[in-house]
């Protein structure tokens, strides 16, 4: 019934838990790391859904805090495969992160509901290579193809000159669902980390997001000879008043050795808001790169702002 405190510590719940994990928190949660020798003040939530009805605060003292997000397998019925649902303000501090992963054969991905979100300078909510893994999701080549993935944009292909040709697109790019990034394709089997998709950051909010720090949801790059980079992710805003100076990024890996792999395409960004008094500094869902041959390269992915129509509620004529 009262608030919950993780200083100088790490952790974990639901991590043995097959059927899913409830946190609840009936006020605030609070991360925090005040003696510079624990590295941490964190938690890690697996297959779980976590309810803060007050604020989920971030802070940075002597170290880092951190919030990582585990997702479950999705069935179609859920449209998440985790859930942060906040009361009043999801605050990431200066040097903090939170970490939303993908479940990495399925895809199912976290998502934020809140009241508003703030990430300061330098802070991060970081979900680059956390989607769909090598071989894996919608937009991967097909059989033992060493393309780039796709998603916002085609992922490249090596045997064809030009941006595009490898994995394909998928979704649309202004309406949801928004999805993670695909892994790359690969002659020499699977891997957890190397070409690995961009994941999903979802955030609907009923008040004001403001971005200072860094949104990413770019898609890894290639690791090896064999493997295509990952495509980039998505990156999903719903809110009512938009700020900020910060950063959302979705792009494709790249493939910055001379073997012949696709690089990977860029991911999708939507924000959908009432207001906007925001001045990024940078949106980018460029496709990745190939470090020796020009034309391997990924292409672009998606980009849109939508200007929501302002909801005013009930009115009244009293004669």
């Amino acid at each position: 019934y009262g608030n919950l405190t993780v200083s100088n510590g790490w952790i974990k719940f639901g991590f043995n838990e097959t059927n899913g994990f409830n946190l609840e928190v009936r006020t605030n949660l609070l991360l925090k790391c005040v003696d510079a020798s624990y590295y941490f003040g964190r938690i890690d939530l697996s297959n779980a859904m976590l309810k803060v009805g007050g604020n989920i605060m971030l802070t940075n003292i002597a170290a880092s805090a951190k919030l990582q997000l585990f997702s479950r397998i999705t069935n179609g019925a859920a449209a998440y495969g985790s859930l942060v649902d906040v009361g009043g303000e999801l605050a990431v501090g200066p040097w903090c992160t939170v970490y939303p992963e993908a479940q990495p054969i399925n895809g199912g991905a976290p998502h934020f509901r809140v009241m508003h979100l703030t990430v300061a300078s330098n802070g991060t909510i970081d979900a680059a290579g956390a989607g769909w893994q090598l071989k894996y999701g919608s937009g991967t080549p097909g059989g033992t193809l060493r393309y780039g993935a796709g998603y916002g944009g085609e992922g490249g292909n090596s045997a064809v000159p030009g941006p595009g040709g490898g994995g394909p697109t998928y979704g649309a790019s202004n309406t949801l669902p928004f999805y993670c990034g695909s892994g790359g394709g690969s002659s020499s089997g699977t891997d957890p980390v190397d070409g690995r998709g961009g994941g999903l950051i979802h955030v609907e909010a009923s008040g004001n997001v403001t971005i200072n720090g860094r949104l990413n949801a770019n898609g890894n790059d290639y690791g090896g000879a064999g493997h295509g980079a990952g495509s980039g992710g998505g990156i999903y805003i719903l809110c009512r008043k938009f700020f900020g100076m910060g950063q959302l990024l979705a792009k494709g890996g790249s493939n910055p050795d001379v073997s012949a792999d696709g690089a990977g395409g860029g991911g999708r960004i939507l924000v959908e808001r009432v207001n906007d008094f925001s001045a990024l500094a940078e949106v980018n869902v460029d496709g990745g790169i190939h470090g020796s041959i020009a034309n391997w390269y990924g292409a672009t992915g998606t980009v849109v702002f939508v200007e929501l129509p302002l909801r005013i509620g009930s009115v009244m004529t009293i004669q």
